[in-house]
């Protein structure tokens, strides 16, 4: 709505210009209250006709089109000639603005164009690979299976789905978002164990083991911020990782056998977002521009299985960008980008990272 009243008054805003500095350079001694006067009821009938036209038309369209104008005629008394000001700070909605004297706050002759508050729907596909640590086999008191010293990684591949709601007024915002994903299956490894002494020497029997691994995963995010500048804001908010995972492990010296192990990382992060659009030119249209969003902080994890109750602290970290374009004047915005997620983390006393990654595409829709 906000972007097809901008769309209509710019319209006949650079008609109104252009009329009258023509008027002003070829005869600017017949420069009337009423040649000014006609200039704007021209410029109110070009906007009335645009408004007719387009999908959001809406009452208030008109009744900002019957503000400006009825403000504008009341302008006319004075000796200077009228001018006219587009303006939009990252602080208040588009408006119009009459001066009549340089420098002069046109404040009392200001017309709105747009609320102070937006609300934007966000979906992203994020063609993400996870990268797993996996910890020694914890030890089974029936089998008296050792520790072992050894960490391995495995990934797997997986598309997931990050609906997300924002809401922005003024200069602050709040946003929400959710990581959604089917189940991960990481390639199957194989590791050494041992029977019998879980301590130096080595133990009596060693075997070898085959692990195959499935997860789940929900990440949550909410965060608020504050634009210090127009493309750039300050962040500040929390983040929780959910897993859920299933260990098979099978070898020739004992059964198979099943566990399931649940994780969970929460945290407070801190970051900033910035993003500053494109020039026009070289055959590249209006609307695209570059985005780059940072942020990190320390985390608590907690991993509850049969075997353990570790609460080990963590550090997360993720960074994401790439490329946006806003068709003008739809409220709909494509996002094409990168997008790296870490927890370095120590299991079993050993470091270990958490790692998420891939292509990411998206769209915002904007109220």
């Amino acid at each position: 709505m906000r972007r097809t009243i901008i769309a209509a008054l710019m319209i006949g805003l650079m008609s109104l210009l252009t009329n009258t500095r023509s008027s002003y350079a070829e005869t600017p001694e017949k420069t009337t209250p009423d040649k000014v006067l006609q200039l704007a009821n021209d410029f109110c009938s070009q906007l009335n006709r645009s408004q007719t036209t387009a999908e959001t038309t809406t009452n208030k369209a008109s009744q900002l089109a019957n503000d400006f104008c009825s403000q504008l005629s009341q302008a006319q008394t004075s000796s200077q000639p009228t001018t006219l000001a587009l303006a939009q700070t990252s602080s208040q909605p588009t408006t119009l603005a009459l001066a009549e004297v340089p420098g002069q706050q046109p404040a009392d002759k200001t017309v709105a164009t747009g609320p102070d508050w937006s609300l934007t729907l966000g979906y992203k596909l994020w063609l993400n690979t996870w990268q797993q640590v996996v910890p020694p086999l914890p030890r089974n008191s029936l089998l008296n299976v050792s520790t072992g010293v050894n960490l391995k990684s495995t990934d797997a591949f997986r598309p997931a789905s990050i609906p997300s709601v924002t809401f922005r007024y003024k200069d602050f915002l709040l946003s929400t978002g959710v990581l959604i994903a089917p189940r991960y299956h990481f390639e199957s490894f194989t590791d050494i164990v041992g029977f019998g002494n879980p301590t130096p020497p080595p133990p009596i029997v060693s075997d070898k083991v085959r692990f195959e691994i499935s997860g789940r995963r929900t990440d949550v995010d909410v965060t608020g911020g504050y634009y210090v500048f127009p493309a750039v804001a300050l962040l500040v908010g929390y983040k929780g990782v959910y897993q859920n995972f299933t260990l098979d492990t099978t070898s020739a010296l004992s059964p198979p056998n099943t566990t399931h192990q649940r994780v969970k990382y929460h945290g407070v992060t801190f970051g900033a977002a910035v993003a500053v659009p494109i020039p026009e030119g070289g055959g590249l249209p209006s609307g695209f521009g570059l985005y780059l969003t940072g942020g990190g902080g320390p985390m608590w994890a907690s991993i509850s299985n049969p075997e353990s109750s570790d609460t080990p602290t963590a550090i997360y970290g993720t960074i994401e960008g790439g490329v946006t374009y806003r068709p003008v004047p739809w409220p709909v915005s494509f996002l094409l980008g990168y997008k790296y997620q870490g927890i370095s983390n120590k299991v079993s006393g050993k470091s270990g990272v958490d790692a998420t990654r891939g292509a990411i595409l998206g769209v915002n829709y904007t109220f």
